[in-house]
């Protein structure tokens, strides 16, 4: 399974951490922030929609650092993402 495109449409935490290469913690904070959308199962465990992370992440960086639009691809504020293997 791809972890930039999860075949069930949804991610883990531990994809989501591994393609952003931040903690777990990480994740949980940004969940916990409202900084991506989740869904929590009945047991606990989150799941975030295949695609929203990148979506949320980018209006949010995209808010806080304006000048990161006009730049262009390769703007300190855009996103990097591991490539799947």
């Amino acid at each position: 399974m791809s972890v930039d495109h999860p075949a069930h449409g949804w991610s883990t935490v531990a994809e989501l951490a591994a393609r952003y290469a931040v903690s777990s913690a990480t994740v949980y904070r940004w969940a916990a922030r409202g900084d991506i959308p989740v869904v929590r199962l009945p047991g606990g465990t989150l799941r975030i929609p295949a695609g929203a992370a990148d979506r949320a992440l980018t209006r949010r960086i995209t808010r806080e650092t304006p000048e990161a639009a006009s730049r262009g691809s390769g703007s300190r504020g855009s996103i990097e993402t591991k490539e799947a293997a």
